[in-house]
């Protein structure tokens, strides 16, 4: 196996890893939300897993 990379700036990546992290590989996957603004020490990619698992029902807030 090799190194995978993981674009950070890819936002809908982020929110499929995160719905698929709960929900499962086989699951739909619901429409991608409006991309938020990006908060302090996050990337896009880190904001669309935060999405993604709050679409699939985890409550994230801290």
């Amino acid at each position: 196996m090799g190194w995978v990379h993981i674009d950070q700036d890819d936002y809908a990546a982020g929110f499929e890893a995160g719905y698929r992290a709960i929900k499962g590989n086989s699951a739909a996957l619901p429409a991608l939300p409006a991309q938020p603004a990006t908060r302090a020490r996050m990337t896009p990619f880190l904001m669309g897993i935060r999405k993604g698992l709050e679409k699939a029902g985890v409550d994230v807030e801290l």
